[in-house]
């Protein structure tokens, strides 16, 4: 449009021709360059982005009423994030002035060690490895040891679960008759486990499956120890089964038992080492 102006002032003389035609030739100019070049719009500057969150670690203290969900809402990321920043419990109670760390998104803290990659970190944390460099400002592997990095929307590893372990028996005997001790009569299913130790020592009514026991026993104020005691029953370690421990020898206790290798309404007894159980009397 400038070049027709500049060509209709020039066929009528006109007095503002020599402007127009400084106009004309600026846009051909500026037009020329845009197409010179197939890198001239990356190279331009990328308007600042209003509002983008920060990328530090914040150390937040808890006040009262929070809970670990409010925080989370508050920060805009999962419990889980504050969980496994912090190294807590799932069942973690938080305390007004306890110190939080809080990612500035939701992910995984890690700290490299050495010989460390950003796929093998990515594969770790189920995270992707392009983002964390970008995240990160990473150049590229190999890693620095000792260097802090947040992998966005990782997630941290289940920690293996111990193999449930039975006690050892080193010998055993048991009787083939129905038992009925004490009189027999307690708020266990009879024949099993529970009711032969509820027979055999007090416990509390009502505690639940064996597994159950060590948390009932707590709350009703007894005892729970990884120290073996004569006379204490003995729940077995990441399992549903518990015992009557008869004596202790060093590092070993002697046991009776019901429902176990002899079966329902069966007594056995065996030995096995004491760390295979948790202790209640």
């Amino acid at each position: 449009m400038l070049t027709a102006g500049a060509m209709l002032a020039h066929s009528t003389n006109s007095l503002i021709q020599t402007d127009v035609q400084q106009k004309a030739n600026d846009a051909s100019n500026q037009i020329a360059l845009a197409t010179a070049s197939g890198d001239f719009l990356t190279k331009q500057q990328p308007p600042a982005t209003a509002g983008s969150p920060t990328r530090d670690i914040l150390s937040y203290t808890v006040a009262g009423g929070d809970t670990l969900s409010t925080i989370a809402e508050k920060f805009s990321i999962t419990t889980d994030t504050i969980i496994w920043a912090n190294s807590l419990a799932d069942d973690a109670v938080i305390k007004p002035g306890q110190q939080l760390n809080i990612l500035p998104v939701s992910g995984v803290m890690y700290v490299t060690s050495a010989g460390d990659t950003a796929a093998a970190i990515a594969g770790k944390f189920q995270g992707n490895a392009d983002l964390i460099n970008s995240y990160n400002n990473l150049s590229g592997d190999p890693l620095a040891a000792g260097t802090k990095l947040i992998i966005p929307d990782g997630v941290m590893p289940s920690a293996p679960k111990p193999a449930v372990t039975q006690p050892a028996i080193l010998s055993n005997s048991f009787s083939n008759a129905h038992i009925n001790f004490r009189g027999g009569a307690n708020s266990y299913a009879f024949g099993y486990c529970t009711w032969y130790v509820a027979n055999m020592r007090y416990v509390p009514a009502d505690m639940g499956n064996a597994n159950q026991w060590p948390y009932s026993a707590a709350a009703d104020g007894m005892n729970v120890s990884s120290t073996p005691v004569a006379g204490a029953a003995g729940v077995v370690r990441w399992g549903n089964h518990v015992v009557y421990i008869q004596s202790v020898s060093g590092n070993t206790v002697n046991y009776s038992e019901m429902n176990g290798p002899a079966g329902w309404d069966r007594i056995d007894y065996g030995s096995a080492p004491a760390s295979n159980f948790i202790y209640i009397y």
